[in-house]
């Protein structure tokens, strides 16, 4: 299996990840929707607790209920790259690996060139694979094109509760361990006195993946609040992604982690069928 080596150029402040890379003609920016402005010549994935729900150009009739989303990722690409044609392999990948998408009616057949088509995936599974190591599995990047057609199930949907925000979750991984509330709709709150798994799992290669090196930011980030690999205050974190790989290094599935005193996780208190 070829591996995938991407070199990226990252910065981390409280409301953005900003990763620069193809020597930063390419930017990837993860951000909460009250923080970003569109424009149209950028790509975007809206989510809603960490599930993509629009792929594409953002277009006024969807502007208008920007409200009904929490986080944006938006795809600034290169001239070479066509946005049209990147939305459109982006969006189809999507509807066959069972993702429910609010514009599926706004896809274009577009057709492609071999040559083009390669290009576009090529970039397509860069993003992809990008977002994946920094906690945003969006859906499954195929290793074969013919695999898409076969049925998957849909990706698990989830909802914060006034109820839920009562309930302490406890997490334990592979030496790591921690207690969770989840106060807000984006706002998950690890408990001091968690226990940080010390060392990061490493690539096959033994370069450290790039949600471990996220984790690293994050841990440097709030080191004044980390004595002797313990969480000495509270620290908050928008998702459930971002704070296991804070907590554990990366490598986990935190809602099926987070589990209550009787053993129901996260997922499980907040799935939407």
């Amino acid at each position: 299996m070829e591996i995938m080596e991407i070199k990226l150029d990252v910065y981390i402040t409280d409301s953005e990840i900003n990763i620069k890379f193809d020597d930063n003609k390419s930017i990837v920016r993860i951000l909460d929707i009250n923080d970003f402005t569109f424009d149209e010549q950028s790509l975007y994935f809206l989510l809603n607790n960490d599930n993509v729900e629009y792929i594409g150009q953002i277009k006024d009739n969807y502007s208008k209920k920007i409200n009904n989303f929490d986080k944006v990722i938006a795809i600034s690409v290169p001239s070479e790259v066509d946005l049209k044609y990147l939305e459109n392999i982006l969006v189809k990948e999507a509807l066959q690996k069972g993702i429910t998408l609010i514009n599926k009616e706004d896809l274009i057949e577009i057709n492609l060139s071999e040559k083009q088509s390669d290009h576009i995936n090529e970039y397509k599974n860069k993003i992809l694979f990008i977002l994946k190591n920094f906690g945003y599995v969006l859906f499954e990047l195929k290793n074969n094109d013919k695999s898409v057609n076969k049925s998957r199930p849909e990706k698990a949907r989830h909802k914060w509760s006034k109820e839920i925000s009562q309930i302490k979750f406890t997490a334990k991984l592979r030496g790591g361990e921690g207690e969770v509330i989840w106060q807000s709709k984006d706002k998950l709150v690890l408990l001091s006195g968690a226990k940080l798994v010390e060392n990061a799992q490493l690539n096959k290669d033994g370069t450290v993946n790039y949600s471990a090196q996220f984790a690293q930011k994050l841990r440097s980030d709030n080191s004044d609040k980390i004595s002797n690999n313990v969480t000495t205050e509270d620290i908050i974190f928008p998702s459930p992604n971002q704070l296991g790989i804070f907590l554990f290094f990366g490598g986990q599935n935190t809602w099926s982690e987070l589990k209550d005193s009787n053993g129901k996780t996260l997922d499980e208190w907040s799935r939407v069928d």
